[in-house]
């Protein structure tokens, strides 16, 4: 489906901007056009009609939690205090030219913000080590670097850690967990992109 609105945007100049909100996930013209695309594919593979589509309204907002969210590159947090990890330039596959990076166990960095949700995004590799993730010094968090989503190819992954914090100032901790080298894969790091806050 990217390949498809890529191409209608390169047609059409190069204004992903009508397709695309932010640079990441389609808008609704955006989703038109994957609707039309799949109608049109299913319609021609099936050798039938074109099918019809039918409207349905989509349900209510949950809530205002998700209205102020926003993904924050690691150079524009305040405070943000590395012990191992730093900030690397990376201009072909980081959002942002820059994320944070470490090969060693034991890294760590934190920061505070203010929200009631935190997470980040990361590149899902094979080579991708796991982390800790403290909030408010309690309850240590083993986040998964690698997963079923993740098997054959390297890609931005989200990793939620939570979203049900009481409305106000927080700290995170977050640390390198010991690295298990694989046959495929002899090296690991951990690369974070950018920080969802909301």
């Amino acid at each position: 489906m990217g390949a498809v609105l890529h191409a209608r945007a390169l047609r059409e100049g190069g204004m992903y901007d009508k397709y695309i909100a932010d640079t990441l996930h389609p808008n609704d013209e955006g989703h038109r056009l994957y609707a039309d695309t799949v109608t049109e594919r299913l319609s021609r593979w099936l050798g039938g009609d074109s099918a019809v589509l039918t409207e349905y309204p989509l349900p209510a907002a949950i809530g205002k939690t998700w209205c102020g969210a926003c993904i924050v590159a690691p150079k524009n947090i305040p405070e943000l205090s590395l012990s191992g990890f730093r900030i690397t330039e990376a201009p072909g596959y980081s959002r942002y030219g820059h994320c944070l990076e470490t090969a060693e166990e034991g890294s760590s960095f934190s920061f505070s913000f203010t929200g009631c949700g935190f997470g980040f995004c990361w590149g899902g590799a094979n080579i991708n080590g796991d982390v800790e993730v403290t909030i408010d010094g309690g309850e240590p968090l083993r986040i998964k670097s690698w997963d079923h989503y993740v098997r054959s190819f390297h890609r931005l992954r989200a990793a939620i850690v939570t979203r049900e914090l009481p409305q106000g100032k927080h700290h995170v901790c977050v640390k390198a967990l010991p690295f298990c080298p694989t046959d495929t894969s002899p090296e690991r790091i951990v690369r974070i992109d950018g920080f969802f806050v909301f």
